[in-house]
């Protein structure tokens, strides 16, 4: 998934990727434990409402995958500031 170009293209909203890195912040597994299983229903909920629903069925998959694997933090960094406006 090119989380760049879906932006610019204007198929994810760019306000997605603050409510991504809050449910990654919030839910992220603390030492020696498991990640908080509330992260499921969150991301759902941002993707719900932010994402239509031809956006959701194409980016969900890879959005649940890289949060699954705690792999979100850095991509949503990278391309927060990639698609900033000055």
């Amino acid at each position: 998934m090119d989380l760049q170009a879906a932006i610019e293209t204007g198929e994810i909203p760019r306000g997605l990727l603050a409510d991504l890195g809050e449910v990654e912040r919030q839910h992220a597994p603390r030492l020696g434990q498991p990640r908080n299983v509330l992260w499921t229903p969150r991301l759902r909920y941002a993707l719900a409402r932010r994402l239509s629903p031809a956006a959701r069925t194409k980016f969900w998959p890879e959005i649940f995958a890289f949060m699954r694997e705690g792999r979100i933090a850095v991509p949503v960094s990278i391309v927060s500031l990639a698609t900033r406006k000055e």
